[in-house]
């Protein structure tokens, strides 16, 4: 179960949301994400308690293709646009977004993706193609691919 908000901030975008899994025993994971106007991450903060444990991960995006984890550099990562947590299909919006504000009709986009359950971030090359009003074909590099049904907002 998930709850996720977006909002307008004076910068860009904010999305931010809860949500509980029961794989591997329970989760319960929080996230916040600020984009820029045009929907590129910034940062992303995600905390997570599973099983008597916690972590967190914070991500930075210097704008220009830099990330940090954690504060270190993270070049494996050069280049990527977006956060992609792998327990949530609420970061779709930001490529989807971006790909409609460009009026776009798909693109190829890297991003760096929150693995799950193993909390692990690694760069994953992701294709969204508009099929037709109101929805998305997404395709990664790990053989993935589903239909995203969105609104009209993306």
């Amino acid at each position: 179960m998930e709850v996720c908000l977006i909002h307008r901030n004076a910068k860009g975008w904010g999305l931010g949301g809860y949500l509980v899994r029961h794989e591997n025993g329970p989760w319960q994971i929080g996230y916040r994400i600020i984009c820029n106007a045009s929907w590129t991450t910034r940062e992303a903060k995600i905390f997570w308690w599973q099983d008597g444990t916690h972590g967190s991960c914070r991500l930075n995006h210097d704008g220009s293709g830099n990330w940090r984890i954690n504060g270190e550099n993270a070049p494996g990562l050069q280049g990527c646009m977006d956060v992609d947590l792998g327990f949530s299909p609420a970061t779709n919006t930001l490529p989807i977004r971006r790909l409609q504000q460009a009026a776009l009709p798909g693109g190829t986009v890297s991003a760096a993706w929150l693995r799950f359950p193993e909390m692990t971030v690694e760069r994953l090359e992701q294709c969204y193609t508009w099929t037709r009003p109101g929805q998305w074909r997404y395709r990664c590099a790990t053989g993935f691919e589903a239909l995203i049904e969105v609104d009209r907002a993306g």
